[in-house]
């Protein structure tokens, strides 16, 4: 994009993105196997205030002959670009839109986790259990820099000195520097749980199996534009889920699935529900 010299700032297209992963399995003994994974993502931006959607959105309903999008400035007569509009100022000029200031996002999102697969051989054979530990972080925040624009319309032309006049529009409104304002300022912390225990086994013509799985998971969020306090409480739940098969020389099956799950965001007598329900 053309940056205008005029402007003592850079307002043009800057992305950066890094990514980090990191997969690391351990073998502790013959049946114990431990698993590490990190994954990082980063990304900073600078840009103009308006995506390009936005931008050719404005440029459709901003008439192309009612104003130009500056006047020239004779002599450095003004310290200031003088932006082109019409009545007040209340028109849309995608120009002065497009150069006035700038936007900064930042954004991280770190993944850590780790496993634990074991063999219970030395119980029963067919045992194995197996734990999960992760935590999630998301942080993003959004920043814009940008001055009130000074709008200027023409209210008289003398052909003999092919001159014309202008007449500011907003001069009390207008701004020379650059302002501040935070537009978001999030984050989100993920915990997760999960140990489960599974067993399959056969027995001449009989196939046994069965799993138990529970889970744990709690979520801050910390959401700027979130004023709301039932949205500012962390979400959390829990449960507990099995399944139980049974198989006869492979050719009849039986299986029972159960859960029992529960939310802090229901009443503390409707917290937990059990599934199927039993009646």
């Amino acid at each position: 994009m053309k940056v205008d010299k005029r402007n003592n700032f850079n307002n043009n297209i800057d992305l950066q993105k890094f990514s980090v992963r990191s997969n690391i399995n351990i073998n502790l003994t013959n049946s114990t196997e431990a698993t590490i994974r990190f994954q990082s993502n980063f990304d900073d931006y600078t840009g103009p205030l308006d995506g390009g959607n936005e931008l050719f959105t404005k440029v459709m309903r901003t008439s192309s002959v009612m104003f130009p999008k500056y006047y020239p400035s004779p002599g450095n007569s003004t310290s200031h670009i003088r932006f082109g509009n019409y009545t007040g100022g209340r028109y849309i000029n995608p120009y002065a839109d497009m150069v006035k200031g700038y936007r900064t996002y930042s954004r991280t999102l770190v993944l850590a986790q780790g496993e634990l697969k074991q063999k219970l051989d030395f119980i029963t054979k067919g045992l194995n259990a197996y734990g999960l530990i992760s935590t999630t972080r998301y942080v993003y925040s959004d920043a814009h820099r940008n001055y009130n624009p000074f709008y200027y319309m023409v209210t008289g032309y003398d052909p003999d000195t092919d001159t014309y006049s202008l007449w500011p529009l907003n001069e009390g409104q207008g701004t020379e520097y650059l302002n501040y304002r935070t537009e978001a300022k999030d984050v989100i912390t993920t915990n997760y749980v999960e140990l489960s225990a599974s067993y399959n086994r056969e027995f001449n013509n009989h196939g046994v199996s069965g799993m138990l799985v529970y889970t744990l998971r709690n979520e801050n969020r910390l959401i700027s534009k979130e004023d709301d306090l039932q949205k500012s409480l962390p979400y959390r739940s829990q449960g507990l889920s099995g399944c139980f098969t049974y198989a006869y020389a492979n050719r009849y099956f039986t299986e029972f699935n159960f859960g029992y799950n529960g939310s802090e965001r229901f009443s503390k007598n409707e917290r937990y529900g059990f599934s199927p329900p039993l009646e």
